[in-house]
């Protein structure tokens, strides 16, 4: 295993300084993560005991949500360089950030790890919404982005594969880390700025939580033996809430399906039943 996570059931249970966001005691912010670690767990590690720490010294200098988001990232990617003198391990980071007192949830993706709403909807008794979109060379918007950037995408989904003798490229357009990737070293300098193609710049989504919404945070693992389809999850997410299983059972169980269905990645799953 190569991943990280947060859960952080009362993240922020003060006001103070806050912009654009509600907290309090009664009405805490909750904050969730899961970050899927490639080339090795140290960046993965690393970036989920800083994140949390940098959003927190973000919100409290005044800044809103969206910019206290983008700024962390930015901030804890630049701390992991210096950290790591030039670890070449990466991840993705996929959040939560829940405003108890409005019901509302604010996604933030770097990469294919995902976020989704399990809503009570349809003849199956459920229905997915995803609030997050993958980063990867599929992607046509992100493709489009890379390839102004000067960036390049293998037959094979690497980007950036090749740029040193040592750089494997990363399967993400975005990510946390990846050194060799971003700013590589070791090779002529070809005047192009690498570090704009492969960037660590969250997308954001909110959405209004309606009465028995669940959230499900999980990497790519929990995706992979059914080809991105995320039907599966929102059955069995309902399924199991029948039998009254806790949130932490039902993370496990839904792990469990990826494997015995195929999945061959790590796989880290947060199931989130706000109240």
């Amino acid at each position: 295993m190569e991943d990280a996570h947060i859960s952080m059931p009362s993240f922020l249970c003060s006001s103070s300084k806050l912009v654009d966001l509600a907290s309090s005691k009664s009405a805490p912010l909750h904050f969730f993560g899961v970050l899927d670690g490639h080339g090795g767990e140290a960046c993965a590690e690393y970036c989920g005991d800083a994140l949390p720490k940098q959003l927190k010294k973000s919100l409290s200098s005044g800044l809103p949500i969206s910019a206290s988001l983008v700024t962390a990232h930015a901030a804890v990617e630049v701390d992991w360089f210096r950290e790591a003198d030039r670890d070449d391990s990466g991840t993705t980071a996929v959040t939560a950030l829940i405003e108890s007192a409005s019901g509302r949830v604010l996604a933030s993706n770097v990469g294919d790890s995902r976020v989704l709403v399990v809503r009570r909807s349809g003849k199956s008794g459920s229905k997915v919404v995803a609030l997050t979109r993958d980063h990867d060379g599929n992607n046509k918007q992100e493709a489009k982005r890379i390839k102004v950037a000067h960036g390049e995408i293998d037959q094979d989904g690497y980007i950036n594969r090749g740029l040193t003798s040592t750089c494997v490229g990363v399967q993400t357009a975005r990510s946390l880390g990846d050194f060799d990737v971003k700013y590589p070293i070791d090779d002529e300098d070809d005047g192009h700025f690498h570090s704009a193609s492969v960037i660590c710049t969250p997308e954001l989504e909110w959405c209004d939580l309606e009465d028995d919404d669940i959230l499900v945070l999980g990497c790519d693992g929990l995706f992979e033996a059914s080809e991105g389809s995320a039907v599966w999850i929102g059955k069995m997410v309902r399924k199991l809430e029948a039998q009254e299983y806790t949130a932490q059972d039902t993370a496990e169980a839904l792990a469990q399906e990826a494997i015995d269905m195929g999945s061959g990645d790590n796989v880290s799953v947060i199931v989130v039943k706000p109240s």
